[in-house]
């Protein structure tokens, strides 16, 4: 998983920013919404990696806070640059096939739970938690006990990407808040450019993955009750006003309702995602502990617990928004399939 920032920035944005260049497309109207790297290196766990990057907060980039959903305009910016990103890989897979190809890696999360009994324990006793939520209906407790008790084989077959070929991309594939630089207008308040941050699990998936992440991780039911298709629509707007610059046609390599049959099936995988994760942005960071050091102190002694603590003030807060990803998802038909 180490390899792959220094990757990214070595190999794939660099072969992007290219090829957006050959086809006439400038920065305007491409995608570049990533930190300059000046060097990227990778060899083994042993010699570690290297990546030397621009600071981004001399540009006026910073964090949003991770506590609240993400708004509006901070969403709609998100849109139009996945939307381009994702844009970037379908024309060069028509164009430029065997250069794409070799940019094309894995997805790492498949692996790490095949592997790795802790993280299918984190999703599991996270979805156990779920299940402590009041008012949980007799469909939505059938739901998550069967993602609990189905926890590898429902990665495995939302993460196939042969069920999404040919509708892949190159993806980021840890879209959420804390992975998002914002730079904002004089006032402060409105966003006015993006730039992702932390490619550490990038891969070739199915494009509807990063949509996932955004909206059932960092956005609330309110938000997905009233922009959830007007930004899915803006995503694929994004995606074909790029794509057709570079010579492709949305409606005949990603269609839309392509997309949102992939929303429908990865659903599910925002609902598990979203169990674990969830709870972490309802706590401030200082009361969090390190995620890596918790996993191995209890990998060392073979005894799992959950590595964060919902108090009376956090539990409120997460039980409303875990509660709202379940239902919606139910309400999106992602467990219909």
């Amino acid at each position: 998983m180490f390899e792959r920032e220094p990757w990214f920035y070595e190999r794939i944005l660099p072969e992007f920013e290219a090829y957006q260049r050959a086809k006439g497309v400038g920065e305007r109207d491409g995608f570049v919404a990533y930190a300059k790297s000046y060097v990227a290196y990778y060899k083994s766990m042993d010699q570690g990696t290297v990546l030397v990057m621009e600071d981004l907060g001399r540009r006026g980039f910073r964090m949003y806070n991770k506590l609240l959903p993400l708004d509006y305009n901070h969403v709609k910016l998100a849109m139009v640059q996945l939307g381009r990103f994702h844009a970037v890989s379908f024309a060069m897979k028509r164009d430029r096939q065997k250069v794409y190809e070799s940019l094309k890696v894995s997805n790492p999360i498949v692996e790490m739970f095949r592997k790795n009994r802790y993280c299918r324990f984190l999703v599991s006793e996270s979805l156990k938690l779920a299940l402590e939520i009041p008012g949980l209906t007799e469909m939505e407790r059938t739901v998550l006990n069967q993602l609990k008790d189905n926890v590898l084989a429902e990665f495995e077959a939302c993460l196939d990407i042969g069920q999404a070929e040919p509708y892949t991309a190159i993806v980021h594939n840890d879209c959420w808040i804390n992975n998002c630089m914002f730079s904002y207008e004089e006032d402060g308040l409105h966003p006015k450019e993006l730039i992702l941050i932390d490619w550490q699990l990038g891969c070739c998936a199915a494009p509807a993955v990063e949509l996932i992440y955004l909206f059932y991780l960092c956005t609330d039911t309110q938000f997905r009750a009233k922009h959830f298709e007007e930004m899915v629509q803006l995503y694929h707007q994004s995606f074909g006003i790029l794509l057709r610059k570079l010579g492709g046609d949305s409606d005949v390599d990603y269609p839309y309702e392509v997309l949102k049959k992939q929303l429908r099936r990865l659903g599910r995988y925002g609902v598990m995602m979203g169990s674990f994760l969830v709870p972490t942005m309802c706590i401030p960071s200082e009361d969090l502990p390190n995620l890596d050091e918790s996993a191995a102190r209890q990998k060392s002694t073979d005894q799992y617990e959950l590595p964060y603590k919902l108090d009376e003030k956090s539990l409120p807060v997460y039980q409303e928004r875990m509660l709202g990803v379940i239902r919606d998802a139910i309400k999106f038909g992602c467990f219909d399939l």
